[in-house]
């Protein structure tokens, strides 16, 4: 039932209710009538619109999705033509092959007594109980001054 209708139907409720011609059980089932029709055409617009909206939704995503795709390709191929334009890569693509140091570490250090308070650290840490392995490496690191402390 369209709004018209309905609108028709309840003027023509209107007209009869003012000639009197309306009893008041046929009144009350007119009335319940015209509001379910009502309630029921409320509802199907209702559906309408979630199902316009999901629709618009679902293009939108598609739109967007696409757009995304085409940037990615557009990326890659600008990546590859510089890659390829540049000659080698800037970071090698397999590890190279192990070889030996190009110099001793007495030629670094001539005087081990360097490490002597590193070496009392680990072993005092060695010798206490550390839960954890975590707690662990920062006991060990925390008084270092730079990354070969560290490592030793």
């Amino acid at each position: 039932m369209g709004t018209e209708e309905w609108e028709r139907a309840l003027a023509d409720f209107a007209r009869r209710y003012e000639k009197g011609q309306v009893g008041s059980k046929n009144k009350e089932e007119l009335i319940r009538h015209l509001t379910i029709k009502r309630d029921r055409r409320l509802e199907t617009l209702q559906q309408q619109r979630k199902e316009r909206e999901r629709l618009q939704t679902a293009e939108l995503v598609d739109r967007q999705a696409k757009e995304m795709l085409e940037l990615f390709k557009q990326a890659r191929v600008e990546c590859e033509d510089d890659s390829s334009n540049s000659g080698p890569p800037s970071y090698p693509t397999t590890p190279p092959p192990p070889q030996p140091p190009m110099c001793s570490k007495r030629d670094i250090y001539t005087n081990t007594s360097v490490f002597e308070a590193i070496d009392e650290v680990a072993i005092s840490m060695a010798q206490s109980e550390v839960t954890t392995f975590t707690e662990l490496i920062r006991s060990l690191t925390d008084n270092a001054r730079n990354d070969i402390e560290k490592a030793r």
